[in-house]
């Protein structure tokens, strides 16, 4: 089956649970089919905010990505410092990411409740997590079932606040 096929159906299957109002909870956790687990040179069209970017998936069908593995600050959060680095790990994710080429790597489950694909975003040769995580930008976040890299992650977070850097830095 031909890795557009496997799109269309995954997004079909999607539309449905959507209109069943079925979440991902509730579903059983299936193996990520290989031909999904990778998607290269995947176009980076717009950055909402430090964990999620909006990329152009087979010629003009946008889809929104949410990094698997971490958590960066809200936008609007109420607490100025939470505020600030929102805008800094935007700014850092545009500044690294906007109209540049990724890989995609999925792992088990492919959409949160939002219906997000579900991803770790490779630049290169370089996970793009672990450098939001090296700079202070994010925080380690494991949700179940993905967790390939959560060793990796909460390794890197240690090292910035080790070294405080970003939110982990003294104000």
């Amino acid at each position: 089956m031909s890795l557009l096929k496997v799109i269309i159906a995954v997004l079909a299957v999607g539309v449905f649970l959507y209109w069943k109002n079925i979440t991902p909870i509730d579903l059983p956790i299936v193996e990520t089919p290989t031909p999904l687990s990778q998607m290269k040179n995947i176009n980076v069209i717009r950055v909402v905010d430090g964990d999620t970017i909006i990329c152009d998936i087979n010629n003009n069908n946008r889809e929104r990505i949410r990094f698997i593995g971490i958590d960066t600050p809200e936008i609007g959060h109420r607490n100025q410092k939470e505020r600030e680095f929102a805008n800094k790990a935007k700014d850092f994710v545009e500044r690294h990411l906007s109209n540049n080429l990724i890989t995609l790597e999925f792992e088990k489950q492919l959409r949160d409740r939002y219906g997000r694909l579900l991803a770790h975003v490779w630049l290169g040769r370089v996970n793009f997590q672990s450098l939001l995580l090296e700079n202070g930008l994010a925080r380690a976040m494991t949700v179940s079932p993905n967790t390939k890299y959560q060793a990796l992650y909460q390794e890197k977070e240690g090292e910035a606040r080790e070294n405080m850097v970003g939110l982990w830095e003294d104000h």
